[in-house]
């Protein structure tokens, strides 16, 4: 096969041959690392506590899935003129409808010193998926090629449907660590749902919604997205509602496609989470369809309607009772007027433009749920 990066260089991954390059490990001070459960004191990241990947009345795709870091950033600064980072993942991954840049790369975004505006500027990826050495590699980012600031504020966004065993962080020998910026609002925001939560199909980690919304708002967040497997456990709503939560999102009808196994689920997930928590900002939507390219009302898009009609009506409920908390997203707007069929990879997973998009639907309603608007 044709080796791309032959004939264009911009295909190419570049060696990283640097005398004064010395790696620091992220578990220690002073990187802060968000998005993780306890990674410094079990040594390793993961989403959730390792109860739950034993539990057997959690769903078992749930358990499997718990250490992909999807949702999971590393932030420091530094006044190094360049910074490398050397991945170590869980696993080899081979997704057909996702790139390597998303399921397992490394986003590096950066900002001036003292500021939270940071922008994308390079990924760090995988250059193959074939043999176990293909776990390790290396990414690299020279500061002067992107603007003459002398301090920096760097985030790594880590890998959507990969784990990772180790990371480490390089600058120049002799520059400084600092502690980054904190968050604006650091208490985190939880996202609870399935694939599309996770990020499927996003290019790379930084283009799934929860973290436009993350960067857009400066806040903190969790994102507990189980490919296929948000079954809605009763386990589930009283972790979501045990957090320390700043808001809570709820996109769980993609993975219970049966009604009457969603009637019998999203109701009583929602209470039992409420009894728990009577006060967090709750946020529930709908799965992200795009009704204007559906032609005959097939089964699966009437078990959509009845699947929306489902929270909507659990909605309506709670606000009867008085539940002032809780904010309800019909998911058939969430891809805007024009151009729904182009914000989806295969008909279901959103692409990079279908998560902004949703991104952006969902901003007017976390502010008010953030800001108590």
């Amino acid at each position: 096969m044709l080796d791309i990066s032959r004939i264009d260089e911009n295909f190419r991954v570049e060696e990283i041959r640097l005398p004064d390059l010395r790696y620091y490990d992220v578990l220690e001070e002073p990187f802060s690392i968000h998005g993780l459960y306890a990674p410094r004191q079990l040594k390793k990241f993961t989403r959730m506590p390792d109860a739950y990947r034993e539990d057997p009345a959690i769903c078992e795709g749930t358990r499997e899935l718990i250490h992909c870091t999807a949702g999971g950033r590393i932030r420091f600064a530094t006044d190094s003129p360049y910074v490398a980072v050397l991945v170590e993942l869980e696993s080899i991954v081979n997704l057909a409808h996702m790139p390597a840049t998303g399921h397992s790369g490394v986003d590096f975004m950066i900002c001036r010193r003292g500021c939270r505006d940071y922008a994308f500027k390079k990924i760090a990826m995988p250059t193959r998926f074939v043999s176990d050495g293909d776990r390790f590699y290396k990414g690299f980012l020279k500061f002067e090629d992107y603007d003459d600031h002398s301090e920096h504020e760097v985030m790594l966004h880590l890998p959507l449907y990969n784990g990772v065993r180790s990371v480490y962080v390089g600058i120049r020998e002799g520059a400084s660590l600092f502690s980054p910026v904190p968050y604006g609002i650091e208490k985190p925001v939880y996202f609870y749902g399935a694939s599309i939560t996770q990020g499927g199909c996003a290019s790379r980690p930084a283009n799934n919604y929860p973290n436009f919304l993350s960067r857009w708002l400066d806040c903190d967040f969790v994102n507990l997205g189980f490919s296929g497997s948000a079954a809605g456990e009763p386990e589930m709503a009283e972790y979501l509602a045990s957090r320390d939560a700043s808001a809570i999102v709820l996109d769980l009808d993609m993975r219970l496609r049966d009604p009457e196994v969603f009637r019998n689920t999203f109701e009583p997930f929602y209470r039992r989470l409420r009894s728990v928590n009577p006060t967090v900002p709750v946020i529930a939507m709908s799965f992200p369809k795009y009704p204007k390219i559906h032609h005959p009302v097939t089964s699966n898009y009437r078990d959509h309607l009845i699947s929306n009609r489902i929270i909507l009506d659990t909605c309506l409920k709670a606000w009867a009772e008085g539940d002032e908390r809780l904010w309800y997203l019909d998911g058939e707007t969430v891809f805007g007027e024009r151009d729904q069929e182009d914000c989806t990879v295969d008909y279901s997973h959103p692409n990079d433009l279908g998560f902004y998009r949703m991104a952006q639907a969902l901003l007017p309603l976390l502010k008010r749920a953030l800001y108590h608007l």
